[in-house]
């Protein structure tokens, strides 16, 4: 499970129309690809996006 800062933080970029996971990863510098993935995973198991 994602902290809730970086999910807060995904959320607002994955709203701001960045739909790409290369545009997200190069948007989002500090995480790895593997961290973003599972993040987007998650958030999409609990229908959050």
């Amino acid at each position: 499970m994602p902290d809730q800062k970086f999910l807060l933080r995904l959320a607002e970029e994955i709203n701001n129309k960045i739909t790409t996971v290369s545009a997200l990863k190069s948007k989002l510098r500090v995480i790895n690809s593997t961290y973003l993935i599972r993040s987007i995973a998650w958030m999409n198991k609990f229908d959050i996006i």
